[in-house]
């Protein structure tokens, strides 16, 4: 048995601790066969078992998968650590610490929707303007730049 986070896809979703006892209860979670992806987390190999036609399918976009893996992910996720004992990747699956799993569903989850937030209200001021001709195209253009160059900028302050 080994000790997982469930991530589910959408809105509002909460991470929760799953058991995984073998690769018929990750294909049930994720919905059907799949692929894994992964990230080191400060002593953490987090692996993502991931939907391997997930955006094929076009399935709802996993907020939260996608922060954490950086990159697109779509469909539910379960999260293992990759880390055996001695701190190596072997491949196989190990229990992720409870620490990690707490940390994905509080803070994390916190962080991810602020940005989810945060970039929705920015797209609808956006759209907004441009509905209102309250600014030119090559405006609302040159924002954008802008804006992805800040989030872009590692050094930037608030």
């Amino acid at each position: 048995m080994t000790r997982a986070a469930y991530l589910p896809s959408g809105i509002g979703v909460s991470v929760r601790p799953v058991e995984i006892n073998n690769i018929s209860d990750i294909q049930e979670l994720v919905g059907g066969h799949f692929d894994a992806v992964r990230k080191d987390c400060d002593g953490v190999m987090a692996v993502g078992y991931v939907h391997d036609e997930g955006l094929l399918l076009d399935m709802e976009p996993n907020y939260l998968a996608s922060a954490l893996f950086m990159r697109e992910i779509r469909g539910n996720v379960v999260v293992v650590n990759g880390y055996n004992e001695s701190g190596d990747y072997d491949g196989e699956s190990y229990d992720l610490p409870m620490e990690f799993i707490l940390f994905l569903a509080t803070s994390f989850t916190e962080k991810v929707a602020n940005a989810y937030n945060m970039a929705t209200v920015t797209a609808m001021a956006l759209e907004y303007c441009d509905a209102n001709n309250l600014a030119t195209a090559e405006e609302l253009e040159q924002l954008l730049k802008e804006i992805n160059a800040y989030v872009a900028n590692p050094n930037r302050t608030k």
